[in-house]
């Protein structure tokens, strides 16, 4: 049996890491237990902490008994164990003050505000140490690092610890830290050593905008596509503005700025810029359109969209007619060139044109088209001239290009063709007067009318130089006789008065015979080109004298 002021002292062996607990149970006013093992614990009767000894640095390997009162209120802790009991048993000089430190919150920029409790004993003076301990809050980043002491008067039962947080501009979790308390002083007993202090984020994630490229023929509309990603809630806006690059406003597209905005929950945009549909071959072209000054909350991560202008001309094909030379009788050939594009098909119209060369006497008019095909380079315009008789200068006219086909530019558009006179084809007419009963032939009209004959006509046309085939024609006078016209030199024993032209020997176009006549009666000579005429009024066929034109 257990007497009055003894001591049970019951031993039980638990599972906690090697530690010895033992409980002791006492029947005194004040009651005193002192334990000695390494983490051993002593409880009294009704199961309250009165002893501790432990060897780890908790403690500093001291051992601490725990007294209460009868009220059964912890009234002190005694590391004096040498007469624990009777120390215990003593009147308290001084009972404990218990400190506990709470937890706080605070958005981030603020001040996280720790509240420090005093309870039991708040008549004396309690402090301890406290120092910030980082966790997912990590000073000097997040807060400003903090430690100190925290001191209590008499009868002061809270205290505060502020802590300065940093607005950063991360969007992140809300983080923590600690505030540790520690090293309380003499009678002071720390209940919750740690608060933790919550960090709230306040930023918010931002919207992204980028613009993407753009492409278009000319002469349509380049769409640029603004992408909003990330925060897709708040509205968000930028600046645009479009610049040249290859491309220059406003020859090519009109220039063009504004502002792009988003509603919450738009994620797309677009932008457009008129180009412009010009007729130059040019290889194709750029411009900008750039993304700046964002509202707030709104990062451009691609601020630059390229618009391409693709050339829509062909380049052409270019024309050109040549200049063409023939003698009269013979083809003109003129030439049309083609540059450029010789891809495409090319044509263009083409017609003849009087100069001093006219039609029909001199060439034959002529129009129609001159068409190229893919790859050809040279086409030919021909026009006939005419062999005339005249005695002339060299005559012109041209050939002129016109109605290009598409893609067609006419470079050079009239040729000009020379008709060369031929020489030996000039003929002159020879004048024939008459005076009863004879016959006056003359090159020369003045002669004729000088000589009291009368004007009659042309009697014929003769060549005006000679040439292989042909035969002189000479007048003679007989003073007996008169006037006649002679194949011979010598005018057959009469006078020869020079030539009147040149025949030719044989029948060719366009030249008829010359007949020679005398009418014995008259005494007289007819050169003519109609038979009929000699074969009456008593005239007598003589020969052909040669060839000539009528």
């Amino acid at each position: 049996m257990l007497k009055y002021g003894g001591i049970l002292k019951v031993a039980i062996s638990l599972n906690l890491r090697s530690a010895f607990v033992g409980i002791a149970i006492a029947f005194y006013a004040a009651t005193c237990a002192n334990a000695t093992e390494t983490k051993s614990y002593t409880y009294d009767a009704l199961g309250r902490l009165i002893a501790v000894i432990s060897d780890g640095s908790v403690n500093d390997n001291v051992a601490r008994t725990y007294c209460y009162d009868k009220a059964g209120n912890r009234n002190r802790a005694i590391s004096d164990q040498s007469n624990a009991i009777a120390n215990c048993s003593a009147p308290p000089p001084n009972p404990i003050a218990n400190l506990t430190i709470g937890n706080a919150s605070v958005t981030e920029g603020g001040t996280l505000t720790f509240t420090v409790t005093r309870s039991g004993n708040t008549s004396i003076t309690a402090s301890a140490s406290y120092a910030t301990t980082n966790g997912t809050a990590v000073a000097p980043g997040d807060y400003a690092a903090k430690s100190g002491t925290i001191s209590f008067s008499s009868g002061q039962t809270s205290k505060t610890i502020t802590v300065s947080t940093v607005d950063d501009t991360t969007v992140e979790p809300d983080e923590t830290l600690r505030v540790v308390l520690s090293s309380p002083s003499a009678n002071t007993v720390i209940d919750t050593s740690s608060g933790v202090g919550t960090i709230k984020d306040n930023d918010i994630a931002p919207a992204n905008l980028a613009i993407g490229n753009a492409s278009v023929s000319e002469g349509g509309t380049l769409s640029f596509t603004v992408t909003r990603s990330g925060n897709t809630a708040i509205t968000a806006s930028a600046s645009y503005a479009t610049t040249n690059g290859t491309a220059v406003a406003p020859g090519d597209y009109a220039a063009k700025s504004g502002t792009i905005s988003f509603s919450s929950g738009q994620t797309s945009k677009t932008i457009t810029v008129s180009t412009v549909d010009d007729t130059a071959v040019e290889p194709d072209e750029n411009m900008r359109v750039v993304l700046s000054s964002p509202s707030a909350n709104t990062v451009i991560t691609n601020s630059s969209g390229t618009g391409t202008i693709k050339n829509n001309d062909v380049a052409p094909a270019n024309l050109a007619i040549g200049n063409a030379t023939a003698s009269e009788g013979g083809t003109l050939t003129f030439t049309v060139t083609r540059s450029g594009n010789t891809a495409i098909n090319a044509s263009a119209s083409y017609a003849t044109i009087n100069g001093s060369a006219v039609a029909p006497s001199d060439y034959t008019a002529k129009s129609g088209t001159v068409s190229f095909s893919s790859g050809q380079t040279t086409k030919t315009i021909t026009v006939l001239t005419i062999s005339d008789t005249a005695a002339e200068s060299n005559e012109a006219m041209r050939v002129v290009l016109s109605n290009p086909s598409a893609n067609t530019v006419v470079t050079a558009n009239s040729g000009v063709g020379t008709i060369n006179n031929v020489a030996a084809n000039d003929m002159i007419p020879i004048y024939r007067f008459y005076k009863y009963p004879k016959y006056f032939l003359t090159k020369s009209y003045s002669e004729g009318a000088g000589s009291g004959f009368t004007y009659q006509s042309v009697g014929f046309n003769t060549y005006r130089i000679n040439a292989s085939g042909r035969r002189a024609l000479y007048r003679c006078l007989n003073p007996q006789t008169g006037h006649f016209v002679s194949i011979q030199s010598t005018c057959e024993g009469q006078n020869q008065e020079g030539t009147l032209g040149y025949a030719a020997n044989a029948s060719a176009p366009n030249l008829v015979p010359l007949y020679r006549f005398y009418n014995v009666s008259t005494a007289s000579h007819l050169i003519t080109v109609n038979y009929a005429e000699g074969s009456s009024g008593g005239f007598s066929y003589e020969g052909v004298l040669g060839y000539v034109a009528p």
